[in-house]
Formats: C-alpha cells, structure tokens, sequence
C-alpha cells in the first residue's frame, strides 16, 4: 500500500482523514500485522489504488490478505460507499 500513497501523491493523514481512521489505526493497517482488521486492510488498499488512478497513475495491484482473511473482508464496509480523495481540480 505504501506504493499506492506513494503515487497518489497524498500523505497518510489525508488518507487516514478520507477514511475516517485513528493515526495507528491507519499504520497498523499499513503495516499488514496480526492485530490489522482485513476490512480495514481492503477498504485502505482499494481507497488507495483508486487515488492513484485518480492521479493519473497506474496502482499496483496486490494483496495481502491471508486465505482465511478473505471471507471478512469481503463483508459491505457500510452504506455511505468507499470514501475518495477530493483532489483540487486544476
């Protein structure tokens, strides 16, 4: 994920700010451990490839999920739809 917010051009505070997560929320979820929830996992790898594209730039697809991770993570996040970044138009 660390690609992706790289070639999105965000920093993690907005993305942390985009997904309405707590700061450690957002690092442990970067940092894939144990203890990160696999729906937070995919909501912060989606969110991310799709600010890279909406950046003009080409994500890298990838996942790190476990097999047994999958299934939770495949649950609907909530009814409001996955948060984008509003980037300034120019």
């Amino acid at each position: 994920m660390e690609s992706d917010l790289a070639l999105s051009g965000l920093v993690s505070r907005e993305v942390a700010r985009d997904l309405d997560f707590a700061p450690e929320r957002l690092r442990t979820t970067f940092d894939a451990a144990d203890e990160a929830d696999p729906v937070y996992v995919r909501q912060s790898r989606d969110h991310l490839e799709q600010a890279a594209r909406d950046a003009g730039r080409s994500p890298v697809v990838h996942t790190v999920l476990t097999e047994r991770s999958r299934a939770p993570a495949r649950v609907p996040l909530s009814p409001r739809g996955d948060p984008r970044h509003v980037f300034p138009t120019v």
